[in-house]
C-alpha cells in the first residue's frame, strides 16, 4: 500500500505543477500582428492578431483586435498604422496588456 501511495502522491504533483505551468504561459503571448492605432497620449497601441500560437501560421481566419499599453515610448514612436509585428505581450494585472517587446517585420 505504501508503493501505491506513493505512485497516486507523484503523480498528484506531476498534474498539479502542469496545470501551474499551463496557467504562467496563458499570462504572455507571442504573436504576429498588424498595428491599426497608435495612441501616444494613452501611451497604447491596437494590434490586429490571429489567435495566439499561429505565429507564422497561414491558417488562421479569426482574427483579434487588442490594446496593449507600451511602457518604452521610444517603441511607440517607431510605430504606425499598417505596420506588420512581431510582439509578445503579458497580463500585468490590468485591463489592458502590457506589450514588453514589439519588432517590426
Amino acid at each position: 500500500m505504501g508503493i501505491a501511495m506513493t505512485i497516486a502522491r507523484t503523480i498528484m504533483i506531476a498534474a498539479a505543477a502542469t496545470m501551474i505551468s499551463s496557467w504562467a504561459l496563458a499570462a504572455q503571448v507571442t504573436n504576429d500582428g498588424q498595428v491599426v492605432k497608435v495612441d501616444q497620449a494613452k501611451g497604447t497601441v491596437t494590434i490586429e492578431h490571429g489567435p495566439q500560437g499561429t505565429t507564422g501560421s497561414a491558417a488562421p481566419k479569426r482574427t483579434f483586435v487588442y490594446e496593449y499599453k507600451v511602457p518604452n515610448a521610444a517603441v511607440l514612436n517607431t510605430l504606425k498604422v499598417g505596420d506588420k509585428v512581431h510582439f509578445t505581450a503579458e497580463d500585468t494585472g490590468g485591463q489592458i496588456w502590457t506589450a514588453t517587446t514589439i519588432q517590426k517585420q
